[in-house]
């Protein structure tokens, strides 16, 4: 068993060794926890409350300054000089991980690009971002996009010079061609994207000289591998069968990680953003439960933009040991019909209602993906950090829909629905909506909507508490909440909104059953259930 502790030197030469010939033997080795410093555990146990993933290149390219320092400082790290905010980690996220905008001696660099005209010459952001982060008083990590690939258009469009990585190492790309006798496909049918096989060893090697010199380079608090943002990371059909492999690359990162942080002094966390679910991390060749029981990761960020959160099973695969849970929404490529980042009304009460469910199941934080452009409602920051601040907000509760948000061949859109092959990531593939209705009115449609808000309770604070249920067409239907039968509804169009009083409501998971009111022998149609809808109203 490898034990990692600053004073036992000769382990650390032995472990030095063997990253020399590509942790060929302790990578392979199974059932091989690590044990971790007493140190490295206290950073592992910080206080959380908001974890957020900032794209960061995204944002730099919406800077219209001029060689100013301060007002670049003021422009990246705005968000976290914002009064009042919870936010306590931020994941730095540069680019798709395959070019780097910053001097590296492993992957080709963006920094002729004319976006760092704009910043001090000789400035290095990366560094800039990370140490301002740390002086603010936050954890700064690195968000590494695994196996990205949004850029490749730009090269194959003739705009930007090809990765030398991808297109000079044909047998480490994905071959998207289903007949393995016909001819190597490289770009991606739902995108024109070619992606890196982590079942080739080559690809395992090279990406963890990048993470290596990230680690090596800067004075990160920890770095994030993102398995969620871009997937898949396998051939597609294979991802499960490949999992060795992959688990195998994440012990040479911890590994290396290990070994910087005893060179530098100070602990070098390790996070991964994940599916949703453990069913969607099989699905995509990452065996999490290995992950947790080795302690190979300090921190699981949970979900990609699904509001459904398999909080309870990362935590049975995570107990006994000092690894965090971070559910996450992203708020660029969201639910379907749910934009949690929309600054109308609506928007700020489906994000309310995503995070209040999920700290009423005690995760160790929060975390935001894609929320940190200009012109998006920061102000939210103030309030999603903890359960306490989110108690009288007004929120939305809703059942989630499943697919949409991305190319409809990688994940489909929820009225064209067909069972996503390439990945799990980002699919929503579990989402229960829509679903048709039992033309012989015999059989309910049966779904849970989680409400997290004790509207019992708050009764004194309540203003209105409401059940909308919304069909592909107009129909009259009975519903049932947590068993008993609803009045008639208003109806407005599609929207069906049904009378309700605190007492329908449990705290938690609320059962909800739908059926036509008579029967439709000759319907040659289906109606379905499009959305299920609690809002929640308080007195200010």
């Amino acid at each position: 068993m490898k034990v990692f502790n600053p004073p036992r030197l000769s382990v650390l030469v032995i472990i030095v060794s063997l990253g020399t010939m590509g942790f060929a033997k302790s990578a392979r080795a199974e059932a091989e926890r690590f044990e971790l410093s007493a140190e490295h555990i206290a950073a592992v146990n910080k206080s959380r409350r908001i974890v957020v993933n900032c794209d960061a290149l995204a944002t730099l390219f919406g800077y219209k300054g001029n060689d100013d320092l301060e007002d670049l400082k003021g422009f990246m790290l705005g968000i976290l000089d914002m009064p009042g905010n919870q936010i306590d980690s931020v994941g730095w996220c540069w680019s798709e991980g395959n070019e780097a905008p910053y001097p590296s001696k492993v992957l080709p660099t963006l920094l002729d690009h004319p976006i760092f005209k704009r910043v001090p010459e000789g400035l290095d952001i990366v560094r800039m971002c990370c140490d301002e982060t740390r002086r603010r008083g936050k954890e700064s990590m690195f968000s590494m996009r695994i196996n990205g690939g949004d850029h490749d258009r730009l090269y194959l469009e003739g705009r930007l010079p090809k990765l030398p990585a991808k297109w000079e190492n044909k047998d480490w790309m994905i071959n998207w061609n289903p007949d393995p006798n016909g001819p190597p496909e490289y770009i991606s049918p739902y995108h024109k994207s070619a992606f890196f096989d982590f079942a080739a060893q080559g690809v395992r090697d090279y990406k963890l000289k990048v993470l290596r010199e990230i680690a090596e380079n800067y004075d990160f608090d920890g770095i994030e591998i993102d398995f969620a943002r871009n997937s898949p990371i396998f051939q597609p059909g294979y991802q499960w069968e490949n999992r060795h492999k992959l688990t195998d690359f994440m012990r040479s990162v911890r590994t290396a990680f290990l070994e910087v942080a005893q060179n530098r002094g100070r602990p070098l966390l390790l996070g991964v953003r994940v599916p949703e679910n453990l069913v969607g991390c099989h699905f995509d060749g990452l065996d999490v439960e290995t992950w947790a029981r080795d302690e190979i990761v300090d921190i699981f960020a949970i979900g990609c933009r699904s509001m459904d959160v398999d909080l309870p099973a990362f935590r049975r695969i995570t107990a006994g040991t000092s690894i965090k849970l971070y559910p996450s929404l992203d708020f660029v490529h969201y639910s379907d019909s749910y934009d949690p980042g929309d600054t109308a009304v609506n928007g700020t009460k489906v994000a309310y209602g995503a995070f209040a469910n999920w700290w009423h199941q005690q995760p160790d934080g929060v975390y935001t993906f894609n929320f940190t452009y200009h012109g998006q409602r920061w102000a939210m920051y103030r309030d999603i950090g903890s359960q306490e601040t989110l108690r009288y907000t007004d929120k939305m509760f809703v059942v989630q829909r499943r697919g949409g948000g991305h190319s409809p061949i990688l994940t489909p859109y929820p009225n064209d629905w067909s069972t996503p092959r390439l990945a799990y990531a980002n699919t929503n593939m579990h989402g229960h909506l829509p679903v048709p209705l039992d033309n012989a009115a015999k059989a309910d449609n049966l779904m849970i909507v989680y409400v997290a808000d004790d509207v019992n309770a708050a009764s004194d604070r309540l203003k209105s508490v409401k059940l909308r249920v919304a069909l592909s067409k107009p129909a009259k239907i009975e519903t049932r909440l947590n068993g008993a039968l609803l009045a008639p509804p208003k109806m407005e169009g599609e929207w069906s909104e049904f009378p309700t009083q605190p007492r329908n409501f449990s705290v938690g998971e609320n059962l909800v059953s739908i059926r036509f009111t008579q029967p439709r022998p000759n319907a040659e149609d289906d109606i379905l259930v499009e959305k299920i809808e609690v809002h929640v109203s308080y007195r200010r």
